[in-house]
């Protein structure tokens, strides 16, 4: 499965309606719908053959989705009247990486416990003295 984006301006009249709608062809595909987001603002404008009131909104959708499923939801996106345009995105799946942790300042040694002593200041200029005075 790979993570797509899909961006949908929607008819404003139907928008609450068609959010489920949107969900159920992704779901018939065997999709699994991770998020959904409703990126409307008061009034957006858009004009086109298929919207003459001029507002719509924008609706955001994160899914996974099998790669050759693909081609069948564009075609369910398109045949529906109330979405105006579309876009699928393909986006990278995060990778999870190891958490680096700090070293730790006790040492584990057979069996006891020392704490790791911190060099101090003047140690290491007198060590840095020995080292470039030979």
């Amino acid at each position: 499965m790979r993570l797509y984006e899909l961006n949908c301006l929607i008819k404003e009249s139907e928008e609450g309606n068609i959010e489920g709608k949107v969900r159920n062809l992704v779901e018939q595909e065997n999709g699994i719908v991770i998020d959904i987001k409703n990126q409307s603002r008061p009034r957006p404008v858009y004009f086109g053959a298929k919207n003459k009131e001029g507002s719509a909104s924008l609706v955001s959708l994160s899914f996974n989705l099998e790669p050759e499923k693909l081609g069948s939801l564009k075609t369910n996106l398109s045949g529906e009247n109330r979405i105006l345009r579309y876009l699928i995105l393909s986006k990278k799946t995060p990778k999870m990486t190891e958490r680096r942790l700090r070293r730790p300042s006790v040492s584990f040694r057979g069996g006891e416990v020392t704490k790791v002593k911190k060099a101090e200041l003047k140690e290491i200029g007198e060590k840095l003295e020995k080292v470039l005075g030979e």
